[in-house]
């Protein structure tokens, strides 16, 4: 089942965000990423909370202490982000040659990146979990830029073009809507381990 991140997918949903500071991820950052999760799933219906740790260092919310932390314990999902790792990587002879021509000749740069989410219930139970990789590949330079910004004025449709925020904007649509399906099939697990009867060592339920 796809999920369409526009529509109102977790009404009365109790949501904490934890997004984890880390090598990769600076707290002014992992500030920003909470709020953007925060509108994306109030959006769909959900009550957000937004926490700027790493709940395995609190003591809260992941069932890494649990008992312990009532508001824990009021959420219904818990989800943790955690960029694992950020490599860059310039390119000199491209610096060099945007140099000598002008920026006429774009100067490379490339960006990877691995980003750990994680969905648990109040308890630490873990519902679902993944690993997104990406990789940015940006060129800078006054002919690229020229040569796409006429492309998208004249040529491109909307959903093509590549100057302002539009690279910015498909990133974060597809994480999104991956992430968006990710917290759906945890819910879903959630609600199916709810309705399983308990089993005791004597076979009675």
């Amino acid at each position: 089942m796809v999920v369409d991140p526009t529509m109102r997918n977790f009404p009365d949903m109790r949501l904490h965000v934890y997004c984890v500071p880390g090598k990769g991820l600076k707290p002014a950052q992992a500030s920003i990423l909470c709020q953007r999760m925060a509108v994306l799933f109030e959006n769909q219906g959900a009550s957000v909370q937004t926490f700027i740790e790493d709940p395995a260092l609190g003591g809260a919310d992941a069932g890494l202490a649990p008992g312990t932390d009532e508001t824990a314990r009021a959420a219904d999902l818990v989800l943790e982000l955690e960029v694992e790792a950020v490599l860059k990587r310039s390119h000199p002879i491209t610096y060099a040659m945007c140099w000598f021509s002008f920026s006429i000749v774009p100067m490379v740069r490339e960006t990877t990146f691995t980003q750990r989410v994680v969905v648990r219930d109040a308890s630490g139970f873990l519902l679902a979990s993944d690993r997104y990789r990406g990789r940015l590949v940006e060129r800078f330079g006054a002919g690229v830029w020229t040569g796409n910004w006429i492309l998208d004025k004249f040529t491109r449709e909307p959903e093509d073009r590549l100057t302002g925020e539009a690279a910015s904007n498909d990133l974060s649509a597809d994480l999104y809507g991956q992430l968006t399906q990710l917290v759906f099939n945890a819910r879903l697990r959630r609600e199916a381990l709810q309705l399983q009867p308990v089993v005791d060592p004597a076979g009675r339920r």
